[in-house]
């Protein structure tokens, strides 16, 4: 790359880049094989196919395998120098994750040669784009919380899936293979992937949708969003020009078994903080106006359940233990609330026979409704404490 924008033969006694990228190069060499030795082979054929330059990076890590005495002197090393598990790119699959603003961010798709350079290009965009939110003067009020995007190339242009989980914000979106040089064309690319990153970031955010949608068009007017992404908007067709396919596949990355990470990554982003403190539009005496309507709202369902149960020391220690968690009273009430309510509305729904998924989903939100308005009186179960501690209650308090 160096040789194609600067004519001037490489010195590669003196020139500091080619030695601070062979001393990386050969830093990559000398772990791999000691994450997962499945890599042996690989990594004696690439350095056979240097020649001479091979030998003395063999003898270079030679001298790095001595200053390695244990497995957790190579860990604290790889700790300090990466920011993610560094073999995220062998098996079928690829994980590309990273922190941004409190978020985990997931990025998972096929890793072959034109998913992962049209992958490649999302993800470089999805960054620039965060990291235009943390400099704007906007407050987004992202929610700290995992978002994992499943990536899968589509022939037309779709709106993101939401899947379901409990416990993270997942998608599925679909991405269009581009190569066409045309400005035009390049900027119709920008935009589409820019439409899926907006509606992911909409999901997350507490703002209202006008609201969002201001801010999120000031980060084009005031910040430039546009430009700056279109400047790796050929990063897809760049990555095809600058590796062919035949490179990609020699090394037969798919072959490879998936290496479990057992360090600590990804690491936070130490300029991409989610912003802790509270906001202006945060009213005391609201939130906790609407606590109390909820939490009254919710207690004539569950009152029974509730008065057998407070007398059961067992169920008494539970519920400290929940507290110990972090979760507040009023989670709690709201989860045995949903908890017990889905319960009685999926036994009703078991009694019916539906045609199609969409009537039983229907069926389904309209039973939940009608024992969210019911008092537990006219409907009463009896719920042991064990019932609490089920993983479908897990899933509500979660």
């Amino acid at each position: 790359m160096k040789e194609e924008v600067d004519t001037t033969p490489i010195d590669y006694e003196t020139d500091g880049l080619f030695t601070k990228t062979l001393l990386d190069y050969t830093f990559i060499l000398a772990t791999t094989p000691k994450l997962s030795c499945q890599f042996n082979g690989l990594i004696s054929f690439i350095v056979q196919s240097w020649g001479a330059l091979g030998e003395d990076i063999n003898y270079s890590i030679a001298e790095f395998d001595k200053s390695i005495d244990s497995q957790n002197t190579l860990h604290k090393v790889i700790q300090e120098r990466l920011d993610d598990f560094p073999l995220n790119d062998v098996g079928k699959k690829r994980i590309i994750q990273f922190y941004a603003l409190g978020c985990l961010w997931k990025i998972l798709f096929n890793n072959d040669y034109v998913t992962t350079s049209v992958s490649e290009e999302f993800c470089a965009i999805l960054q620039i784009m965060l990291t235009e939110i943390s400099l704007s003067e906007t407050d987004f009020h992202l929610m700290k919380c995992t978002i994992e995007i499943e990536l899968e190339l589509s022939e037309n242009l779709l709106p993101p899936k939401a899947l379901a989980s409990n416990t993270k914000y997942r998608w599925k979106a679909f991405l269009q293979h581009f190569n066409s040089p045309d400005p035009k064309k390049i900027e119709s690319n920008a935009a589409n992937v820019t439409v899926i990153l907006s509606l992911i970031l909409n999901e997350i955010s507490l703002l209202a949708n006008e609201e969002f949608q201001k801010g999120f068009m000031g980060l084009f007017e005031r910040h430039e969003l546009s430009r700056k992404t279109l400047t790796v908007n050929s990063y897809q067709r760049i990555y095809r020009n600058i590796i062919p396919k035949n490179v990609f596949d020699n090394i037969k990355r798919q072959d490879f078994f998936p290496v479990e990470c057992v360090l600590k990554f990804p690491t936070e982003n130490k300029f991409m903080q989610w912003k802790n403190s509270i906001s202006s539009k945060y009213n005391i005496e609201s939130s906790l106006h609407h606590i109390y309507n909820r939490f009254k709202h919710s207690h004539k369902c569950i009152h029974i359940t509730l008065e057998r149960l407070k007398h059961d020391s067992e169920f008494c220690k539970y519920i400290n233990e929940l507290r110990n968690q972090g979760y507040l009273d009023w989670q709690i009430v709201f989860a045995i609330t949903n908890f017990m309510c889905c319960y009685k509305a999926q036994l009703e729904v078991s009694k019916m026979t539906f045609e199609t998924e969409e009537q039983h989903i229907e069926a389904l939100k309209k039973a939940m409704f009608k024992y969210h308005q019911m008092d537990e009186s006219d409907f009463p179960i009896i719920f042991p404490i064990e019932a609490f501690k089920s993983k479908d209650f897990q899933y509500q308090i979660e």
